[in-house]
């Protein structure tokens, strides 16, 4: 988005502009402050945003008293220019780290905290092999392993089939155990990411003999979310579409439970095996809870939410409206990410904007509506302010016209040719309201 926009006011206009200083909607500076506010403004706009880590994977063997394996890092960077992603906090040994076209460059590049060289924009893949050593105590054996924070993170464990593994700290989903690729060993999956603190990211698990045999049922099967959400936002309201993905699991499920923001109000779900769903408002600022039902048992498929909401706030005026990206997700999963497209209808401009927990990939015109069009990459929590937030203003429209009337009289009667041309000087003009004199009727337009 630009830092700021010149808006250039015809002569006339000035005097109605200058009332709004008085009502407190425009502000006057001077010239100085002004140009500090600019100089800000575009310091900030070229800073470089450093790169940031999408999703982890980890996984790893159990040998003796130590976890030992290898990981994978997708990372996207916006450049322009080389980069680095901060990797602190990070508890693991590594013994290499490499991109898809060669080695991967990790040191204190401050000489304070180490971090990864990225040096081209894009989407990245890092593969890295690792390994943890493990504090003994009569529970078992313990791993406090700490790891850059990104939206979500895998963590695989292959242990000897007489042992589970448990998670000590709150903020990780537990499932296991599965079938491993070696026969006498089991899998046990921990997947965190979303919830925990942005600024860090910890897992403390022990490892201990069971006290029964494997009843070999597993756990409720946590499905992993990719999700795109398009946001359409007019002087009406939101119109909202939130497409969810699964990706394909053990078992098949028969609805689909999620939680969204109280103010959104679904219209239409699509997807496979849809039989129907029910919604329940939130009270209190609770969220919402929305209720899929599918026909039979479904593994994977891309699903469909249409939703409502209001945008105005309430208050009237020309005070401008505090708006919040409502948020939806399913409830019980891992996210792999949201993808998040605002569409800004040509009659509201921005007054202020935080981008929340989000990263701004692109702002683009569509040139056929005018709208502008703003993509956003991060997590999709409900009930978090680190959604993207903004204060909206509504223009009005404004336009001038000039009327040419023909009348004719004559013995058959009395017509009435009007023509109408104008001129729109703010906003967007989709409609000519016309008043008739009484008892007239419109032959053609």
């Amino acid at each position: 988005m630009p830092a700021f926009r010149r808006l250039f006011l015809p002569p006339e206009r000035l005097p109605e502009e200058l009332k709004r200083v008085q009502e407190g909607v425009l502000v006057r500076l001077p010239v100085a402050e002004f140009d500090a506010l600019v100089k800000r403004a575009v310091q900030a706009r070229t800073r470089k945003p450093p790169p940031q880590l999408l999703e982890a994977r980890y996984h790893a063997m159990l040998k003796e008293d130590s976890l030992v394996g290898e990981g994978q890092w997708k990372l996207v960077h916006a450049g322009p220019g080389p980069g680095l992603l901060n990797l602190q906090p990070f508890n693991l040994a590594l013994r290499q780290a490499r991109f898809e076209n060669g080695d991967a460059l990790i040191a204190a590049f401050d000489g304070k905290t180490p971090a990864l060289l990225v040096e081209t924009p894009g989407e990245r893949t890092v593969s890295l092999d690792w390994s943890a050593r493990a504090e003994a105590s009569p529970e078992g054996l313990q791993f406090h392993l700490e790891m850059p924070p990104c939206p979500v993170a895998l963590v695989e464990l292959d242990v000897p089939a007489g042992r589970a593994v448990s998670v000590l700290n709150d903020g990780a989903l537990l499932s296991g155990p599965h079938e491993a690729d070696v026969t006498d060993l089991r899998r046990w999956r921990i997947v965190c990411g979303g919830h925990q603190h942005v600024d860090r990211q910890r897992i403390d698990i022990r490892i201990h003999p069971i006290d029964r045999p494997d009843a070999g049922i597993d756990a409720p099967p946590v499905p992993f979310v990719h999700q795109k959400t398009t946001q359409k936002l007019s002087p009406e309201g939101l119109d909202a579409t939130f497409e969810l993905t699964l990706d394909s699991l053990s078992r098949g499920v028969r609805e689909l439970i999620c939680e969204c923001d109280s103010e959104l109000r679904p219209r239409d779900v699509i997807g496979p095996e849809v039989d129907g769903y029910a919604f329940q408002s939130g009270e209190g600022g609770q969220p919402a809870r929305l209720t899929i039902r599918l026909r039979g048992p479904v593994r994977a498929g891309t699903w469909q939410v249409h939703c409502l909401a209001p945008l105005h706030n309430g208050t009237g005026g020309s005070r401008p409206i505090v708006w919040r990206s409502p948020g939806l997700r399913l409830i019980n999963s891992v996210s792999r990410g949201e993808t998040l497209t605002l569409w800004l209808h040509p009659d509201l401009r921005i007054e202020s904007w935080s981008a929340g927990g989000f990263q701004l990939t692109s702002s683009d015109l569509d040139r056929a509506t005018g709208a502008q069009v703003l993509t956003l990459l991060g997590g999709g929590s409900v009930g978090s302010p680190r959604r993207p937030a903004a204060q909206l203003q509504a223009y009005g429209v404004e336009f001038v016209t000039h009327q040419l009337t023909w009348w004719r009289c004559d013995a058959g009667g009395m017509a009435l040719t009007v023509q109408i041309g104008w001129d729109v000087s703010q906003g967007q003009l989709f409609q000519l309201p016309v008043l008739l004199p009484v008892g007239w009727n419109v032959e053609k337009v």
